[in-house]
């Protein structure tokens, strides 16, 4: 083994269990809460172990390949790059500035979509607010946390809803995604240089990240991590393309699915959304829909 991952890998996907395969959760894999010390089951509506081998995998093909690197279009596979580089340079990003992560991933330009990290990244004891290193004293490794999952913050419900002490904000840069900044995003550019800050900023109790983002943020079948309730599959427990409940209405199934309202009607390459790529499909999507939604 030369890498953390290989290691985590050896239980925490079907090299460890007997599994579908499916992205829905599978009696076949390990209980959330069967093992002494882990986080209760039921816990963010999780009540299985997922497949994170798969998750960093995302999309249908094995990801290593580099199909899905880059920005190939519209929509694509996104994952956090455990495994290997998204390729989502700044260019290809809409030309966003190195300021919406924090240290050590806002290092230098070039080095945003050629990183890789560490499953310790995210995964280790609790650490001060904007900080993935331990606290001094602390080691480095997922060996126990006061947060849920082995994580160094909150990941929950409330996520997104103004607390800088959320697992996001470990890395992502709060000021830029929490708050109403001007400067450039990749979820841009109309009405606002950034999407982030403009919708946080329109709803005044703070916007949940799981409203638009998959619950479990390893890797996920569409750019971003974003959810999209108009073409829901088999990682929701539905056939292929569904379009779920109501154009207003939220849905919630385990383990992808936290609240999510998001509505895609078109993809966008990063630096190009606009109001009317977001909505029930055919009607109702603009700016009256992300009102009625988000109320």
């Amino acid at each position: 083994m030369t890498r953390e991952y290989q290691i985590c890998l050896k239980c925490h996907s079907d090299y460890g269990y007997n599994d579908d395969k499916l992205y829905q959760v599978s009696n076949t894999r390990p209980q959330l809460g069967s093992f002494l010390g882990g986080t209760f089951s039921g816990t963010n509506g999780l009540t299985r172990y997922t497949n994170q081998g798969m998750e960093f995998a995302a999309k249908a093909n094995d990801g290593l390949t580099g199909a899905d690197q880059g920005e190939p279009g519209g929509n694509h596979g996104s994952w956090h790059p455990v495994l290997f580089p998204t390729g989502r340079t700044l260019a290809v990003r809409g030309g966003l500035g190195n300021t919406m992560w924090l240290a050590p991933w806002n290092r230098v330009n070039t080095d945003v979509g050629n990183l890789t990290m560490y499953c310790s990244d995210c995964h280790g004891s609790a650490t001060a607010n904007g900080v993935s290193a331990p606290n001094s004293g602390k080691p480095w490794g997922p060996h126990g946390s006061s947060k849920n999952f082995i994580l160094k913050g909150d990941w929950d419900l409330n996520t997104g809803l103004n607390q800088q002490d959320d697992l996001c904000f470990k890395c992502h840069n709060y000021t830029n995604y929490a708050t109403r900044q001007s400067i450039k995003s990749g979820f841009c550019c109309d009405k606002d240089n950034n999407l982030h800050g403009y919708h946080a900023d329109k709803i005044t109790s703070g916007i949940k990240c799981a409203r638009c983002h998959a619950a479990v943020p390893h890797g996920w079948k569409n750019k971003a991590f974003l959810v999209n309730l108009n073409s829901v599959g088999a990682e929701g427990g539905q056939p292929a393309n569904t379009k779920v409940g109501t154009a207003y209405s939220k849905f919630t199934q385990a383990p992808y699915y936290l609240d999510a309202a998001l509505r895609i009607v078109n993809w966008k390459k990063s630096g190009s959304w606009l109001a009317a790529d977001c909505g029930w499909s055919g009607t109702n999507n603009d700016v009256n829909w992300m009102k009625s939604t988000c109320k």
